[in-house]
């Protein structure tokens, strides 16, 4: 299906969700006292606890990579009504997954051989980051195997390991609550009713959320892609009435990706639920829910990310997020730790950021190119069958036609 600028507004968002959670992993590791992480409810300092905090927050990122998963593996099935398609994406969904992950943690194991992870604990204890100091390579606690790291890559969906590459923690959610997607789509296609399509996804999320809460992000994308389908992309008319609306609702967006927990700016909302892992799974699905909507209806937003550069950002936002922290706890730890006391902590953030950047480039543009041969060579092996299904279904209903 070739993509419309609907859904190239959505790779984008997708990309800047991915360079959200690096943003995220790179402050938290070498400027603990810029982003707050390490000092929530203790010292004030950070953006933790204000909606600037939106810019490193890789857990909102997380979840609307999960909303977004929902709504583009059901939309294109809801529209076609096809089973065809839903089976296609099916088929192509664990090889398409695996193959980028396969490579990242070959990767990583050849970093572990290597030993330039071993500069991460200074690193963390220079910088001064509980949370980093946390962050190990166990490597199943024998060290780095080539073989465990391929084991990893291809099973970590089954398994939930992720001992060569901690990111690796989603995978397990996101391929399972794929197929929670396809199996009710495999559901809702006889229903020519959207509003029953709904209401049994409404159900399912019911029955999701309060005791598998991030799986429940799924079925959320999917009622996005029942409204989407049945309204046919409702355009809004794009006047300053609608700027303004969109630009609210882009706010409170943000606002609420900034959430982090009770704390400072937030702190009153202690008093109105307490802070789980269900409730903030609820708050950070209406933040994915208002972008995504933005980037659906609102022209303006639209079209902003509707170009090569939106293009781009969909096509490495996988490859970033799986490359980053091996990059962040290898060659950023080492030079971190090679620079610091040479440099102000401005100046030393701010050129690992640079080094950080580029080598992240670099990697990101071989896995994607990786990824893209993988995802060309599945549309071939698995697209064929299905065309000949249906050239074949197509025929068959001519004949019947003209006896």
């Amino acid at each position: 299906m070739k993509k419309t600028s609907h859904f190239i507004a959505l790779d984008a968002m997708r990309g800047l969700a991915a360079i959200v959670v690096a943003f995220g992993h790179f402050f938290g590791a070498f400027a603990p006292q810029f982003n707050g992480l390490d000092y929530q409810n203790r010292t004030g300092v950070g953006v933790a606890g204000t909606p600037l905090y939106a810019i490193f927050n890789g857990s909102a990122a997380v979840i609307f990579f999960f909303v977004l998963s929902g709504f583009v593996l059901s939309v294109k099935p809801l529209r076609t009504e096809s089973y065809g398609a839903l089976a296609k994406s099916a088929l192509k969904r664990w090889p398409r997954l695996a193959g980028p992950v396969l490579v990242s943690c070959v990767a990583s194991a050849c970093i572990g051989l290597m030993s330039w992870y071993d500069s991460t604990y200074e690193a963390a204890r220079l910088s001064g980051s509980r949370w980093f100091q946390g962050f190990s390579f166990n490597f199943f606690g024998h060290g780095p195997r080539i073989f465990d790291a391929v084991w990893e890559g291809l099973l970590t969906f089954f398994t939930g390991t992720f001992e060569y590459n901690v990111v690796l923690w989603t995978m397990r959610v996101e391929f399972l609550g794929s197929f929670l997607v396809f199996g009710f789509v495999a559901l809702l296609i006889p229903m020519k009713n959207p509003l029953l399509r709904f209401c049994l996804l409404f159900v399912g999320w019911l029955a999701v959320m309060f005791y598998k809460p991030l799986y429940s992000c799924f079925l959320v994308g999917a009622m996005l892609s029942v409204f989407h389908v049945a309204k046919e992309a409702p355009e809004l008319e794009d006047n300053w009435k609608t700027r303004l609306v969109a630009l609210a609702a882009f706010a409170v967006a943000v606002v609420i990706w900034g959430y982090t927990g009770p704390y400072k700016l937030y702190e009153f909302v202690g008093a109105l639920f307490a802070d789980t892992l269900t409730s903030q799974t609820l708050v950070y699905t209406v933040a994915a829910i208002l972008l995504m909507f933005l980037g659906l209806y609102v022209s303006v937003v639209r079209n902003a990310l509707s170009n090569r550069a939106g293009v781009a950002l969909g096509q490495f936002s996988f490859p970033i997020y799986l490359v980053h922290i091996l990059v962040i706890c290898s060659l950023s730890s080492w030079l971190y730790v090679k620079l610091h006391g040479v440099l102000s902590q401005f100046w030393l953030v701010t050129v690992v950021l640079a080094v950080t950047a580029i080598v992240v480039a670099a990697s990101v543009w071989v896995l994607s190119r990786i990824d893209r041969k993988i995802t060309y060579g599945l549309d071939r092996l698995i697209g064929p069958l299905f065309t000949q299904k249906r050239d074949a279904a197509e025929s068959q209903a001519s004949f019947l036609k003209i006896i």
